[in-house]
């Protein structure tokens, strides 16, 4: 064999190599965000029924949204576009769900950029209790031209990667009811909820209290205005702190794949 065909043998397989390893880095490159997002422990809701069609291209990031739930406990989530519940064509109203299996922390929920072809900008989170109660979450970023894509806003305000937006969640002396969290006024001057504040009694008089800033407790489901929750059905009475919801986005796929510039995700502080 002339020294010709060596060398473009040897060219054929460079090429070959480096087209798999190319592969390989954007197979790594495309999982890596999600792998590095996840915590562990916790039971992974599924959909019930399955939407039309989900997709997070070109309508929003995805993000994660954990709630801590004792095994047994039921966690659904719905989504919706600007306060109204998005659905299916016949419909249906698609859902996840999961029941906390033994020896785990919670439920984990992957919120879609978009769902049949909308923004999901809020979302309602209802969790069953053991004892028969229901406590509901509405949660949304309310910007000033109104709600913000979920994921885009934790992104854009560093919730991404290992930093977490952290929300308490509440009882009420086995009383269902619902509660709606401003997430850019809970953001600015709520706090980071930790285990060590579980058992914390709030008096929330007419739906709110000074302690849970952008928060507020209704009888009823709440209604998004664009700019608040509101309720013409007010909660009075006590709540209690007893676990949280922690919400992020996957961080950046090359940042996760190559360690560029030592990246260090950190919980944000508040004045």
């Amino acid at each position: 064999m002339n020294n010709a065909k060596i060398s473009n043998y040897s060219k054929k397989f460079a090429n070959r190599r480096s087209s798999i390893a190319l592969l390989l880095l954007m197979a790594m490159v495309t999982q890596a965000p999600v792998a590095h997002a996840v915590l562990s422990g916790y039971s992974t809701a599924t959909w019930s029924p399955l939407p039309n069609r989900s997709s997070s291209s070109g309508l929003g990031k995805g993000g994660w949204h954990y709630v801590k739930a004792k095994p047994g406990e039921t966690v659904t989530a719905e989504f919706t576009n600007n306060g109204n519940v998005i659905k299916n064509i016949n419909g249906q109203t698609p859902k996840k769900s999961r029941t906390t299996a033994n020896g785990k922390k919670g439920v984990k929920i992957f919120v879609p950029g978009s769902v049949n072809g909308r923004t999901v900008n809020d979302k309602h989170v209802t969790k069953l209790k053991l004892n028969g109660t229901t406590v509901t979450l509405d949660v949304a970023f309310f910007n000033v031209d109104g709600p913000a894509p979920f994921g885009n806003w934790l992104d854009d305000n560093g919730y991404a990667g290992d930093s977490f937006f952290t929300l308490p969640d509440f009882d009420a002396s086995g009383t269902s009811f619902f509660y709606g969290v401003d997430g850019v006024i809970w953001d600015q001057l709520g706090f980071d909820v930790t285990e060590s504040m579980y058992g914390t009694s709030y008096m929330v008089i007419n739906g709110v209290t000074a302690d849970l800033p952008g928060i507020v407790f209704s009888m009823t489901s709440l209604e998004n205005t664009g700019s608040a929750w509101v309720t013409a059905n007010p909660y009075t009475g006590l709540v209690t702190l007893d676990s949280m919801h922690m919400m992020q986005v996957p961080a950046p796929g090359s940042l996760a794949l190559l360690g560029l510039g030592g990246l260090i995700a950190t919980r944000r502080r508040r004045a």
